[in-house]
């Protein structure tokens, strides 16, 4: 009887030591504003992100296409909006003077633009993909190759939510991981790199505006431990004891 116990009481320590409470990860995005061409007004926001909020990796659905790329879901809270950047005229108004002049605009302590003048009724679009894409010999770059990068609405490629290229050549910046890795883009901050591309009435061009960080940002993620590993532990303990006791009784027959 002192053995079973003994058995029984290894068992639920090892179930034990295997249900440890949910360890906390984080994951981390990177929230954009997008100037309107008058280089003053922002027109859009959104947020990239490397990981999904069950703190999956997101990966490249197209890996059979080494020049392109297809990242489900990583871009998060996509939205039209109107608000006005805060700019060097703007030195004595507030939040303006609260930050620092860079350039044209003012940033706060964290280098993230301030805004003034923000609407409170946004156009929400949702969530979105990211393609991205080489481009050889792009004209709008005077022939040198790019990177396209696009947004559509999840799920969706009949309309594009925006566009922007890359000119990756003249920065010096990785084609491969540029296209294929979305944690390089996202950690370089590739999109404040890239520029606004758009096409008006046929018209294939670069706009004027300016793609700024707007913030950057953690959100928790909770893992949760494997059910099917834990059930397997207690199904290999309660066979172990069952079949001790089986042992034991057949002994006592005999005798």
């Amino acid at each position: 009887m002192k053995t079973i116990i003994a058995l029984a009481t290894t068992t639920l320590l090892v179930n034990s030591a295997l249900m440890q409470p949910a360890v906390a990860q984080r994951r981390t995005g990177n929230q954009y504003s997008v100037m309107g061409e008058n280089e003053f007004q922002v027109e859009v926001q959104f947020s990239l992100f490397d990981k999904n909020n069950d703190g999956t990796t997101i990966t490249n659905s197209a890996i059979d296409k080494p020049n392109s790329g297809i990242f489900k879901g990583a871009i998060e809270n996509y939205k039209s909006i109107r608000a006005d950047a805060c700019r060097a005229s703007d030195a004595s108004i507030f939040p303006c003077n609260s930050g620092n002049l860079v350039g044209k605009y003012f940033f706060d302590d964290s280098g993230f633009l301030l805004l003034k003048n923000v609407d409170t009724t946004p156009l929400i679009v949702g969530n979105g993909d990211l393609y991205t894409q080489f481009i050889p010999n792009d004209p709008l770059f005077g022939g040198r190759d790019s990177i396209g990068y696009s947004i559509f609405k999840s799920g969706e490629t009949a309309t594009t939510l925006s566009s922007y290229r890359l000119d990756f050549l003249i920065l010096g910046i990785d084609k491969d991981k540029a296209i294929n890795d979305l944690s390089y883009i996202l950690q370089q901050n590739l999109f404040t790199k890239s520029r606004v591309f758009k096409t008006d009435f046929n018209n294939v061009r670069i706009a004027l505006g300016d793609i700024l960080l707007q913030n950057r940002f953690e959100e928790d993620i909770k893992n949760i431990p494997e059910p099917q590993a834990i059930t397997g532990v207690f199904v290999l303990g309660a066979f172990g004891i069952m079949s001790f006791v089986k042992r034991n009784k057949k002994r006592a027959t005999k005798l």
